[in-house]
């Protein structure tokens, strides 16, 4: 087993645990990974300022979990920082937002 380093975008042990080591259903649970999280990303981007910052938890919660199932650990932690945000009453900064797509895009560039 490799082990994780910290700046990981993909954990590719976890991700061939899911697929079992399919390369063909890990390069499409990448895809879907980017597809959802792009849409997330851009809902987010654009409630993260509103008065009621709620759906901008919802939606970095949401992105998290998606990120941690298929192991993508610096899009979870990007995630759950807007979230942490929120959940301390907080509004989600635009560098937090950014930082979500940041890791959005490097998914991307993945496939």
């Amino acid at each position: 087993m490799r082990e994780l380093q910290p700046d990981s975008i993909l954990d590719h042990d976890r991700l061939a645990a899911i697929t079992g080591g399919s390369e063909m259903l890990a390069q499409e649970l990448v895809r879907s990974l980017v597809e959802e999280a792009r849409v997330l990303a851009v809902e987010l981007r654009r409630v993260a300022s509103a008065p009621d910052a709620t759906r901008a938890g919802d939606l970095a919660h949401a992105l998290k979990g998606i990120a941690g199932n298929v192991g993508a650990p610096r899009l979870q932690r990007a995630a759950e920082a807007v979230e942490e945000r929120h959940r301390s009453g907080g509004v989600p900064t635009l560098r937090s937002v950014d930082r979500v797509d940041e890791e959005v895009r490097a998914l991307a560039e993945l496939g």
